[in-house]
């Protein structure tokens, strides 16, 4: 082959070379981001992460400046479940008068669930006609409503796959902690301008109670570290059979109903040592 030949191949051969490495970075990116958004809505729900998630969180700022400008401040939890869906469910989530602002999440494991959301007054919310606020996730999306209506919202979600349903609020009421003790018990500890009274329900990890509603005294109140919130501390038995999540039934000094979820799962002693 002629010198000149021999260049002009050696020359095409490398421009096709870098083409493909930089369609293989492109890719690799997107995915990466994919997985990214993922891993945000499950960790954002209280679920076990991805075990590279600094790392991910370090090297996708776009992804998660979308995800998280959705969530910002919305940090109390009206509901956390995550399950098998084979089929459609409804979860109903009452929405009390001390949430500024609600963000509702779906994801799925293999593809983005269908699911829809019916306000209060029974109207369908329309996500496609809620410009900026909905942030879409590779395997699903959360739609975020500020001053939303008080009462019982619908997601009805459809799906053949293992999904996560979270829904966070920006309020003044949340749980604070979540603590399993070494003699089974719990630590309980929630944030609210007044609490008159509080009763605390176990679920499962897919949203079934464990027992009924119960009242516990309060230990002991104390300043929250934030203006106009007090912290409120309780001592819970936990069930003997786990993992399970924590969720309270709240009457404010006004006398509105309010509900909370703490978003992790916790595992009993049993359950860690089978």
């Amino acid at each position: 082959m002629k010198p000149a030949r021999l260049f002009a191949t050696a020359i095409l051969a490398t421009i096709t070379l870098c083409s493909l490495i930089l369609l293989a970075r492109r890719h690799k990116t997107r995915v990466e981001e994919a997985k990214v958004r993922t891993m945000l809505a499950q960790a954002h729900a209280g679920l076990e992460g991805a075990p590279d998630r600094e790392e991910r969180l370090r090297t996708n700022e776009e992804a998660v400046s979308e995800a998280g400008n959705a969530l910002a401040g919305a940090n109390d939890y009206l509901w956390v479940e995550a399950e098998q869906l084979r089929g459609g469910k409804d979860v109903k989530i009452p929405v009390d008068v001390h949430v500024e602002k609600v963000v509702f999440g779906v994801t799925g494991i293999l593809r983005k669930p269908e699911w829809n959301l019916t306000d209060p007054q029974g109207q369908k919310v329309d996500a496609r006609q809620q410009p900026g606020r909905q942030a879409d996730l590779a395997e699903g999306a959360m739609l975020n409503i500020s001053h939303p209506a008080t009462g019982t919202w619908t997601l009805h979600v459809t799906a053949h796959d293992n999904i996560f349903i979270f829904v966070r609020a920006a309020s003044n009421t949340g749980f604070d902690a979540c603590e399993m003790q070494p003699d089974g018990g719990m630590d309980i500890r929630l944030s609210a301008e007044g609490l008159s009274e509080a009763q605390f329900r176990f679920f499962s990890e897919d949203g079934f109670p464990i027992g009924p509603w119960a009242e516990v005294p309060k230990l002991s109140v104390s300043s929250s570290g934030m203006p106009g919130r007090q912290q409120y501390r309780y001592r819970l038995e936990a069930p003997k059979i786990g993992p399970f999540r924590v969720g309270a039934r709240i009457q404010d000094l006004h006398g509105h109903l309010l509900q909370r979820v703490c978003d992790s799962l916790t595992e009993t002693a049993a359950a860690d040592g089978h």
